[in-house]
Parts: structure tokens; sequence; C-alpha cells
């Protein structure tokens, strides 16, 4: 069971414990085909027929969902600082990762080709991305090939920030 089907499941038995097995059967081809963002767009839908009660439940704990993962991002950001102490160049904060994070989803979407057969969710592939960033922060180096390097801090090795105007002082 992967995430988005672990988070429907838990719907189930709270917000849609209420709803008929056909409806259920709708949301789960939201979440099969779009992810747990289906489910906010099915919960528009449902307002609009009248299900409003239902579809604010769903949303409500879609929230709970959502600030589950910040602060998930938040406890990675703590953690990873105090581990690299007052190297402004291995610093991090939760507004980077988040960036991060959702550059993975969007890669998961858009190029599903390039995602392993054993990642099972959006959200397990952006927090790869996410734990492979701080990999990156803390030693200097990417394990496979490098990305967000417009997010690292300027400080860092890696770091496309300012790299352009060292070109162009070369070249003039």
């Amino acid at each position: 069971m992967n995430k988005d089907q672990k988070i429907l499941e838990e719907l189930r038995k709270t917000s849609l414990k209420s709803m008929d097995a056909k409806e259920y059967e709708m949301i789960e081809e939201q979440v099969a085909q779009n992810g747990i963002e289906g489910l906010k767009g099915y919960a528009k839908s449902m307002i609009e027929k009248g299900m409003r009660d239902l579809a604010y439940q769903m949303k409500k704990s879609l929230e709970d969902y959502e600030k589950a993962s910040a602060k998930g991002l938040e406890n990675k950001v703590k953690e990873h600082n105090e581990a690299v102490g007052d190297v402004a160049g291995k610093r991090t904060t939760v507004g980077v990762l988040q960036q991060v994070y959702n550059r993975g989803v969007g890669a998961y979407r858009t190029n599903p080709s390039s995602v392993r057969p054993n990642v099972t969710s959006e959200q397990q592939w952006a927090m790869g991305r996410v734990n492979g960033f701080l990999h990156a922060l803390r030693n200097g180096r990417f394990k496979r090939k490098a990305y967000d390097t417009d997010l690292l801090p300027k400080e860092h090795a890696l770091s496309s920030k300012g790299k352009e105007s060292d070109i162009k002082k070369a070249l003039a």
C-alpha cells in the first residue's frame, strides 16, 4: 500500500466513512490518477454537488496531512542545521526544502519514466529528493546527478548562484 492509499484509507475511517461505495470508488480513481492532489479537485466538485459537509471534512483531513508533511520538513531542517553548526554554506531553511519537495513532486508527475519501480508515490519521490539535497549540503556532493543547485546557499561549492556573473567577467 503506497502513501496515497494509506492516506485515503485513513480518510475512509474518518471523514469519508459516511460515503457510499460508488462515491468512494470515484475518489479511489482520482487518487490513482492524480495522487492526493486529485482529492482536492474532487472536494471542489463535491461542494458543487451539494455535499458540502463531506467536502469540508475531507478538505480538513487533507490540510492536516499537509501540516504533517510540513512538520516533517521542519524537523529535517532542525536536525540538519544542528548537525552542520554555523557553517553558512551548509545550512538550509524550511522554505528551501519546501521548494525542493515541490520540484520533486513535479518531477514525479512530469517524467514518470525516470521513477524507479520501488517508488510508490510522489511524496516518497519528493522526500527522497529532499534527502539527497540535504546529503549534498552536508557532504559537498550529490549521490548521483546534481539538481536544485540554484537553491544551495551561495557559499556552497556546488551552488549555481553567482556563477553566471563569474562567466561574464571571464569573457569581458
